[in-house]
């Protein structure tokens, strides 16, 4: 940001709107030197997911200082980008303004899901729960159960039944249950 012009002795003779500030009582030859303070910016984080992280500071055309690691569950984190440009620490402050970095993410495996087994209750009426187990898969991709996930020995299973939930998208928190009757 530019703060005026100075005289070598650190006087501003001209403030950052031309302004004069000091009144010369004879005409001499000046030298005067512009001065500039760096312009302050505030770096937020859009973890997409991720946790909270306090913002931070940085210089316009300074260095990012070290970028923070979020965490999610489920996921690799891999770098920060501007508008779709990759961010590291390090990398030159490009933006005047205030900006928003945001995390990207990549989803990892082992992540873990549960399939209920159910048979007929004694009424026939309904289902009881008969066993659970669980499993691990990719979070965010689709997990599906069916007959040769699990049988039970004397029950057949039915795809058609009422509760069957067959398939579901993998949550990162391992809340997803599968359940087959």
């Amino acid at each position: 940001v530019f703060d005026g012009y100075y005289t070598a002795q650190g006087e501003q003779y001209y403030d950052s709107k031309g302004n004069g500030k000091i009144i010369w009582e004879q005409l001499a030859e000046i030298n005067l030197k512009a001065k500039w303070t760096p312009k302050e910016v505030e770096i937020t984080f859009d973890t997409n997911g991720g946790e909270e992280l306090i913002p931070i500071g940085g210089t316009y055309l300074g260095k990012y200082p070290t970028l923070p690691v979020p965490v999610r569950e489920g996921y690799e984190f891999v770098g920060w980008s501007l508008d779709g440009v990759s961010i590291q620490s390090n990398d030159t402050i490009q933006s005047y303004n205030d900006h928003t970095l945001a995390a990207g993410w990549n989803p990892v495996g082992g992540t873990p899901y549960t399939v209920e087994c159910y048979i007929p209750d004694e009424e026939g009426t309904g289902y009881q729960k008969y066993d659970s187990f669980t499993l691990t898969g990719m979070t965010d991709s689709a997990v599906t159960v069916g007959e040769a996930t699990y049988r039970i020995p004397g029950y057949l299973f039915d795809a058609a039944a009422e509760g069957n939930v067959l398939s579901d998208t993998l949550k990162a928190d391992g809340s997803t249950v599968l359940k087959m009757c």
